[in-house]
């Protein structure tokens, strides 16, 4: 129960800080250390293209009895795409995802 406060804890405190640009959404697949595969989405620190950027977003594990993950990381998005490293803290394992970053433009 303790981790799943403190992934909200930490969730909360990303979305609670001031935004100093537009912020951007992605949809990706993700694979973690322990070979498990699943659905990812979430929101990222900026919308501009080929740049890095913090990741805050929920997996879904199709295969697992615990289905939900929590992730929190960065990456790199380029135009359309992106590319992120992150702790699933539900899962207690690094994720790793690749999908469609949202720009706006």
């Amino acid at each position: 129960m303790k981790r799943y406060l403190g992934a909200i804890g930490v969730l909360a405190f990303v979305f609670a800080t001031p935004a100093q640009a537009d912020v951007g959404l992605f949809i990706g697949l993700s694979v973690n250390t322990n070979g498990d595969f699943a659905v990812n989405g979430g929101v990222l620190s900026s919308n501009e293209e080929y740049e890095f950027v913090g990741a805050a977003g929920i997996s879904w594990y199709p295969q697992l009895a615990d289905q939900w993950g929590l992730t929190l990381g960065g990456g790199y998005q380029g135009d359309q795409w992106v590319a992120l490293g992150a702790w699933d803290f539900l899962q207690s394992a690094p994720a790793f995802t690749v999908g469609y970053g949202y720009t706006g433009n």
